[in-house]
């Protein structure tokens, strides 16, 4: 991997709305029509993502094998997902023993009416819609703003 690209790493449990944040994000796209990913790469714009679905173990084994090398980290939740919403402190933790990366909080499927907002004090959260768009721009443009502070070299 070319040393110009940005990696970042996207998990969450499954079907939060990793992909389809990331395809609105960088393409503009929302699919209506629900296709399962897993593990997935993606290289666009000098971006390099990596699209993590599984749990990490919470009985303390460190699963790392998606983090390295990464530049920032987003967790995905769903606002109408409880077990996803549970799970947040998990993957925060995970992301944390993995890396020293920026890490953000996107609770995702915001257009539909209710839903839990996770808060942290020290990650912020931005909860958004790819389906509208809402606040897709302004989550991966805060989170390259704090990669861009941390590792000013990756960014010319």
């Amino acid at each position: 991997m070319s040393s110009h690209f940005t990696k970042i790493v996207v998990v969450g449990d499954k079907n939060t709305g990793k992909t389809s944040f990331i395809t609105k994000y960088l393409y503009n796209i929302f699919l209506e029509d629900y296709v399962e990913t897993s593990a997935t790469e993606v290289y666009c714009q000098g971006c390099y993502l990596k699209i993590i679905d599984f749990i990490p173990d919470s009985n303390g084994m460190e699963v790392n094998w998606g983090y390295g090398g990464c530049d920032g980290v987003i967790i995905v939740y769903d606002v109408h997902n409880q077990d996803s919403y549970d799970n947040i402190d998990n993957w925060i933790n995970n992301a944390r023993r993995c890396t020293k990366s920026p890490i953000i909080i996107c609770g995702t499927m915001s257009d539909m009416p209710g839903g839990k907002i996770y808060h942290n004090d020290e990650i912020p959260t931005f909860i958004v819609s790819a389906k509208t768009g809402a606040s897709i721009n302004t989550a991966g443009e805060y989170l390259l703003k704090q990669i861009k502070i941390n590792n000013p070299s990756k960014f010319y």
